[in-house]
């Protein structure tokens, strides 16, 4: 059985163990060397107090301490000076202490130093295992090479999502008021939608590495007090489907001061894929959750993360709908951007489920197929009502690489005589979520969301088959350490250096993240903070 006992100074109260007591030049005072602390004592802060008598009743030269820690820019040279300007030995250390607690955790390993350099060798001791801790905080804050080793990684998964633990902190109370700091205050702080889709149909290669993204996200955003709904495997229309119907239990409940979407999939330019390996528009996703289609969102962050490729697309159809008049003829154009040979073209029909291949040997007499430098056309003769359905055309480079295009719809045009056309017809997925350019709110579509993609558009996104994505990674990597203490723009910043890091260089694999921002206020996650408001609000 340990006794403890406190004696109170005018700086703080003194915890020593009465096991580990020595009395020092016959004062009363006791000195505690007790190296067995529980793990979690080792926090920087308690370097000084638990180690505190021990150091003023054992340090001799105050004064040479605090000339290195001047020499190690810890100091001032206006605080060394108080330092030794004070008359007596202990105050001295006392006041060494205590400027040292307000420097931050960089001051253990420098007092842990100083004491080394003046000869100190049992004080430094006492520190040692604070030292240590501190440094391995640091050291999984930003890791070694990128991305990490699976032992690396599997260390800064054990570790938890730092919180705010003192709301005096001034990680806690910042500079600004409310009008420039969205209100994220509750213990339910909103919802984090994950679409993780692995398994595809057809070309796409599987994504077995995302479900590690999958787990990691989900373990984050559950710490940073988020209620996460993971989905797995949807294909183009149910990613579609779940997001809208997720928006409107969103309005039901009307309570989420934050929506979070993130989407894990293989994509090209600004689409990402189902697991059909049919292509969807980023944007009609995101738009689920603007404040035109879910307006309790209204002036409330709606954060986006994308893992996903963005390479130039190989193939596409910028007319996403085709209306014809019964009885004339249509042409459809893919462009194709890709610095292969072309070996064959052909063009696929999707009625109501069942897929029909149209090729030159194909009934000549309706159809037709003509290539130039880079379009590839699809003449549909004498258009009638069977023909209706989606069309996308197919590019064969190899025996094993195609470049497949987005889908375009023909529809037959039910009105009789001339009538005037809009030059531009809405895509199917504007029409079909009822979202053109303008809007009747009273605020604009895209205010509030922040989109992060894991790669710049044009290029490609890296997936590590042993620890997750390079992206999902870093954002788990950092939120984890950071989230406490840094704004969110901060920590992309923090993000987009581990994934640019200078060692994959080595390996001909680099890339950096992207981010779009409309944010309008900053945002803080503040973990552990809930029903509790900060005093900026």
């Amino acid at each position: 059985m340990c006794m403890h006992i406190y004696i109170q100074n005018t700086h703080t109260i003194e915890s020593i163990s009465a096991e580990n007591i020595k009395v020092h030049r016959g004062c009363s005072e006791q000195v505690n060397y007790s190296a067995e602390m529980a793990s979690n004592d080792y926090e920087w802060k308690n370097a000084f107090k638990k180690n505190r008598v021990m150091i003023v009743k054992g340090l001799a030269n105050p004064v040479e301490v605090a000339d290195q820690l001047y020499r190690m820019n810890i100091f001032t040279e206006d605080m060394r000076d108080e330092i030794t300007q004070t008359s007596e030995t202990e105050p001295k250390t006392r006041l060494i202490l205590d400027t040292l607690d307000r420097r931050g955790q960089k001051g253990v390993a420098a007092l842990h130093r100083a004491f080394l350099d003046t000869k100190n060798t049992y004080l430094a001791e006492g520190l040692s295992p604070y030292v240590r801790a501190v440094e391995k905080i640091e050291n999984m804050t930003e890791p070694k090479e990128w991305p990490p080793k699976i032992e690396e990684n599997s260390t800064m998964m054990d570790d938890h999502v730092i919180k705010i633990m003192d709301k005096k902190s001034p990680w806690y109370i910042h500079e600004y008021g409310k009008e420039d700091v969205y209100k994220i205050q509750n213990d339910y702080r909103g919802k984090v939608f994950v679409i993780n889709n692995v398994d595809f149909d057809g070309q796409l290669l599987h994504r077995e590495a995302s479900n590690k993204d999958a787990d990691n996200l989900t373990k984050l955003f559950t710490e940073l007090h988020f209620t996460v709904i993971h989905k797995t495997d949807l294909t183009a229309q149910e990613m579609l489907s779940f997001l809208r119907s997720e928006a409107k239990e969103l309005v039901k409940e009307d309570r989420a001061e934050c929506v979070i979407l993130i989407i894990m999939s293989h994509g090209v330019g600004t689409k990402v894929y189902g697991v059909d390996c049919l292509p969807v528009e980023i944007k009609a996703l995101t738009d689920c959750f603007s404040t035109a289609n879910c307006q309790v969102l209204q002036g409330k962050p709606r954060l986006v993360f994308v893992q996903a490729c963005r390479s130039v697309e190989a193939a596409s159809i910028e007319k996403t709908l085709h209306l014809v008049q019964s009885g004339k003829q249509v042409e459809m154009e893919c462009i194709v951007k890709i610095d292969k040979p072309i070996k064959q073209v052909f063009w696929e029909m999707n009625k109501a489920g069942a897929k029909y291949r149209i090729t030159e040997a194909v009934n000549q007499d309706k159809y037709s197929l003509q290539s130039s430098k880079i379009v590839q056309t699809l003449i549909i003769k004498k258009v009638v009502e069977s023909d209706q359905g989606k069309y996308r055309c197919l590019v064969k480079h190899d025996e094993k690489v195609f470049s497949a295009s987005n889908f375009t719809e023909l529809k037959l045009d039910v009105k009789d005589g001339a009538r005037d056309v809009i030059d531009s017809v809405p895509s199917v997925q504007e029409t079909e979520n009822c979202v053109l350019p303008t809007s009747t709110f009273p605020d604009h579509p895209s205010a509030d969301f922040l989109i992060a993609y894991a790669t710049p558009e044009g290029t490609i996104a890296w997936l590590n088959e042993d620890v997750g994505s390079w992206f999902m990674s870093a954002i788990v990597w950092t939120f984890k350490y950071h989230a406490h203490k840094e704004e969110l723009h901060h920590l992309l910043i923090r993000v987009n250096r581990l994934v640019g890091k200078d060692g994959n260089f080595k390996k001909k694999e680099m890339t950096v993240a992207e981010v779009k921002s409309n944010l309008r206020k900053k945002f803080f996650f503040f973990p552990g903070i809930h029903n509790d408001p900060p005093e900026l609000f």
